[in-house]
């Protein structure tokens, strides 16, 4: 997965990481089920909060994208993005 931050834009770092999940998925990189970084771990890989990326995650499972299974991680729930 390829999940990358710039620092000088303009749109809010958890929204950078919606678009980056998301366009993932449409450009077929995820397939259902497909297991995702955990929260912790993105949030060190990126030098983030781990509320900026709880917050991205909390995004991407209202739009059904991700699940969680709880002490398992975060899964691709969908990959048809209509």
């Amino acid at each position: 997965m390829n999940i990358s931050i710039l620092e000088n834009s303009q749109k809010p770092k958890y929204v950078q990481i919606v678009d980056c999940v998301t366009t993932n998925i449409s450009l077929g990189n995820f397939a259902i089920n497909d297991k995702i970084p955990s929260i912790n771990m993105l949030s060190e890989e990126l030098y983030l909060s781990r509320d900026t990326v709880e917050k991205a995650y909390k995004i991407l499972k209202e739009r059904k994208l991700i699940n969680s299974v709880r002490r398992q991680g975060f899964y691709i729930a969908r990959t048809n993005l209509k």
